[in-house]
């Protein structure tokens, strides 16, 4: 029964008085102890049937002459000064009371409040099953008491159907009627199935029914698989649904056959055809895809579908580098462009999550015959295990080979430079001028030996420098075979500029004409400044957008039937792609196209239709988060479209 519950009304406290006679102390006479404590027992429930009960207060305290006065709760009270003589009292309706007991002295009150439940006899509560599977329905019927207090009668029944956690289901019936109720129960586990009825009087009483147990229902799994491209599936799960515990959610996993898998997704969203799930695979053949639906708590339901993909009608190959992320990514690029362990010269070193200083390190990869790597920067950055795995892999070790790193210690600290030369045992240079545009000077000059041809671009964005970087580095070499170096203007064309040593280094250049060329709006409008101008014209390649400007470039590059070339194709929202993708497309000796990462932008389409039949491969850099299947697709479309 409830615990009971007490209140004190006030307390009164009381000063022993002294007074002093002939030299005498002596107290004067005060309440020894003027401490009032309710104390009250009574039955938690008796029936109507033997309704007296019994209040037993002796356990309260108070001075003598105290008043101890109950109150049954069905207005009637009762005052006794004895609390050694328990008081009775026989109630004549059923329900729920209150007994109060309250103890009064002079000085203190105190009261004490403890519940009694008068139950009817007799009624009962059956359930038409006590196992059964969710949402299956279940019939309640009652069997009314077969006696009530004097005068009372049920108007009515309230059937709860409580599953826990605050979930419960509460049907009504209505007194004389068919005392049955058939509902569905929606909850799993644990059902406790209980009725309150109501009398006349505004009383109640509980009748306490059967526990169910009720389980998960089995899945139902409907499940289609369909080519909707060259090497690209899709699943529509419609039809699909899964009874689930509280504690999860309608879940879904496809195991695409070729390694890899969706774990745990939304099946209810897939079901309704706001996301189908959709795969891209890298090879064509025979694919068994599995897919498994359930809540990871109750039953599950598994399928599998058999479907075969062949290769589109093209001539091309387009085939992914992507790693687990950028840095992985730029492995892959590295391990593609030097295959054998040791084969590469030296190592370009450039921060992954920012591009400043890394814009202009294709042509020097290019020239140093170097793979091109990124690894997270900033204060405190640590060098990527996977990629000094591939730095030891790529240069072979006792080599004495040297790493080059872009950008100052702000970008790669000196923590990396350290453990370069004295774990891995390489040899380190480091490019880095005050800012970005001094950076790309010192690597002109310095890394690539001051070429004598250069190309403009942007650097306050990324997009133009790394599509100019194939082109650097394979169609505009000097008479000595080295490429362009990259020297970095300042913002868009509307206000576009370039800082005095860049301008300089620019002018020196323009005397030879033809060694000047401008990628991108922004660099193009910087270098038809007046004070520009030296000699020789300024050779301009510009596009409606990046991705227009990189296909500009790409057009350098022609058509040749004979001898195809590879093409890198990389988001254009994202530089670290770009750039160590840059590295391999111009180690192919092939241009880089850019991308929107949703959808095959029109300019990059337009370039695959026309240059078709003259490109071997598209390396396309980045997983689906980079560029999603929907692009793969549409490259396909587009190389087997006639011009």
């Amino acid at each position: 029964m409830p615990s009971p519950s007490r209140s004190r009304l006030s307390t009164i406290a009381v000063a022993t008085l002294a007074c002093t006679a002939g030299g005498m102390s002596a107290a004067v006479p005060s309440h020894a102890d003027t401490t009032v404590s309710a104390g009250l027992s009574v039955p938690s429930e008796v029936s109507i049937s033997s309704a007296t009960v019994t209040a037993d207060i002796s356990g309260s305290e108070a001075p003598a002459g105290a008043t101890y006065t109950i109150d049954w709760g069905d207005g009637v009270q009762s005052v006794t000064s004895d609390k050694d003589t328990p008081l009775t009292h026989t109630y004549t309706r059923v329900g729920g009371f209150g007994v109060t007991l309250k103890v009064t002295s002079s000085d203190d009150n105190d009261q004490q409040r403890v519940p009694v439940t008068v139950d009817p006899v007799g009624g009962a509560v059956a359930a038409s099953a006590t196992s059964l599977v969710d949402r299956s329905p279940i019939t309640v019927t009652i069997t009314p008491p077969s006696r009530l207090g004097t005068g009372e009668s049920v108007t009515g029944y309230s059937v709860d159907l409580d599953c826990g956690a605050g979930q419960t289901s509460t049907y009504s019936i209505s007194a004389g009627s068919d005392l049955s109720v058939t509902e569905p129960v929606h909850c799993i586990g644990k059902v406790l199935v209980s009725v309150q009825g109501t009398l006349n009087d505004g009383g109640h009483f509980w009748l306490d029914g059967p526990t169910l147990t009720v389980t998960a229902a089995q899945p139902v799994l409907h499940a289609s698989v369909t080519v909707t491209a060259p090497h690209t599936v899709q699943v529509d799960l419609a039809g699909c649904s899964v009874d689930f515990a509280p504690s999860s959610y309608p879940m879904f996993s496809i195991d695409w056959g070729d390694g890899t898998s969706l774990k745990n997704d939304d099946l209810a969203s897939a079901s309704l055809h706001q996301s189908m799930p959709t795969h891209w695979y890298t090879t064509a053949g025979t694919k068994t895809v599995t897919i498994w639906i359930g809540d990871g708590v109750g039953p599950s339901a598994t399928t599998t579908r058999t479907i075969t993909l062949t290769d589109p009608a093209v001539t091309a190959t387009v085939q992914p580098v992507a790693g687990a992320d950028r840095y992985a990514t730029g492995v892959l690029a590295s391990q593609r462009a030097f295959p054998a362990a040791g084969s590469a010269g030296a190592v370009v070193l450039a921060r992954g999550d920012q591009f400043a200083d890394a814009l202009t390190g294709i042509p020097l990869a290019s020239y140093r015959h170097a793979s091109l790597l990124v690894t997270p920067g900033g204060p405190g950055a640590t060098l990527d295990p996977r990629v000094a795995a591939e730095i030891q892999r790529v240069l072979g070790p006792g080599t004495g080979k040297t790493v080059y790193l872009l950008g100052g210690t702000a970008a790669l600290p000196q923590g990396i430079a350290d453990y370069i030369t004295k774990t891995l045992h390489y040899r380190v240079v480091r490019y880095a001028g005050t800012d970005r545009y001094a950076t790309a000077l010192i690597i002109a000059k310095t890394g690539l030996d001051n070429p004598g041809r250069i190309v403009a671009a942007r650097g306050d964005d990324f997009a133009d420098a790394l599509t100019a970087g194939p082109l650097a580095a394979d169609k505009l070499t000097d008479a000595s075979g080295k490429p362009a170096a990259i020297v970095l203007t300042q913002g868009p064309a509307e206000k576009a500029t370039v800082d005095p040593a860049t301008a300089a280094y620019i002018r020196s250049k323009e005397r030879t004409a033809g060694a000047v060329t401008a990628v991108g709006g922004g660099a193009w409008t910087a270098l038809q400044q007046p004070a520009m101008y030296v000699a020789g014209a300024v050779t301009g390649i510009v596009g409606g957008d990046r991705y227009g400007t990189a296909t500009a470039v790409a057009n350098a590059w022609g058509t040749n039937t004979q001898n195809k070339y590879t093409i890198g194709l990389a988001t254009g929202t994202g530089f670290a792609d770009a750039l160590t993708g840059g590295a391999l497309t111009a180690h192919a000796n092939g241009p880089l196209l850019l991308t929107d990462p949703a959808v095959l932008s029109p300019a990059t389409a337009n370039y695959l239709r026309a240059y078709g039949t003259s490109i071997a491969t598209i390396d396309v850099f980045g997983g689906p988060t980079a560029i999603a299947p929907t692009v793969i697709n549409a490259v396909y479309q587009q190389l087997s479209m006639p011009y």
